[in-house]
């Protein structure tokens, strides 16, 4: 479904899930969370909502960035205050920017949605606050899609809720 899934078809099993339970060891979120989409869990819920246009900007140096020909495109990024997600598409290729995460411990999934492009800054998804579980961990990524096709993913960033 999202997260790892262009990822962990480069790794092989073992390995997979070696890379896996280090992970979540490190940040504290259970495999679980880094699973979706790769076949062996799955969110119970996918809340989904279209971002509205903000003129405010995430805190500095959060997130995580999608690169297409080594150009950033698209970014995210995860405020634990309301827990917001912003989304900013950074060119102007036709292709929409997309936050996808999954919480733990529910395992339940995120997709925040661009509602415009590379005309505007950033995008926000604000509905969540009540479906966030507290204390948690969140996995979370950006990329880019052309229709239904995911063109490309940008790199995971696991946190706290």
């Amino acid at each position: 479904m999202f997260i790892l899934t262009p990822m962990v078809r480069l790794v092989t099993a073992s390995l997979r899930w070696h890379i896996i339970r280090t992970i979540a060891s490190l940040v504290g979120v259970t495999a679980s969370v880094l699973l979706v989409g790769a076949g062996t869990a799955s969110a119970q819920v996918v809340y989904e909502a279209r971002a509205s246009v903000v003129s405010s900007e995430p805190p500095v140096g959060c997130g995580s960035i999608v690169y297409v020909d080594r150009v950033a495109a698209g970014r995210a990024c995860f405020t634990q205050n309301g827990d917001r997600f912003w989304i900013r598409d950074l060119r102007a290729d036709g292709l929409r920017v997309e936050m996808r995460a999954q919480v733990s411990p529910t395992g339940d999934g995120f997709r925040c949605y661009a509602s415009r492009g590379s005309d505007v800054a950033w995008q926000r998804c604000d509905g969540f606050y009540d479906k966030i579980p507290e204390p948690g961990g969140i996995a979370y990524t950006v990329s880019l899609w052309e229709g239904d096709q995911q063109k490309y993913v940008g790199n995971l960033i696991s946190t706290s809720t």
